[in-house]
């Protein structure tokens, strides 16, 4: 138990049951508000890519490039979109 109060003033203070629910308590809101963050900053990239629609003013457009190691994947990108990609 953590002794309450200060010089003559003094209780029973926290329980360890109470203090571990504190601290759940403080981690919970913590999180809670590192979430509404996360929301906060998707929903405005969101919306910056809705408006702006990509470099050239087009729907973006997610595409995966698969296959075996030296297959040539990044060639292919490289080629197909007249830029020099390394990876």
């Amino acid at each position: 138990r953590g002794s309450g109060g200060r010089g003559f003033m003094s209780g029973a203070g926290e329980t360890e049951l109470q203090l571990q629910r504190r601290r759940i308590q403080e981690r919970r809101l913590s999180l809670l508000a590192q979430i509404e963050d996360v929301r906060r900053t998707r929903a405005i990239q969101r919306s910056s890519r809705k408006r702006h629609g990509g470099s050239f003013g087009q729907d973006l457009v997610t595409v995966a490039v698969v296959g075996y190691t030296n297959a040539g994947k990044s060639t292919l990108v490289s080629a197909l979109s007249g830029a020099g990609l390394y990876s």
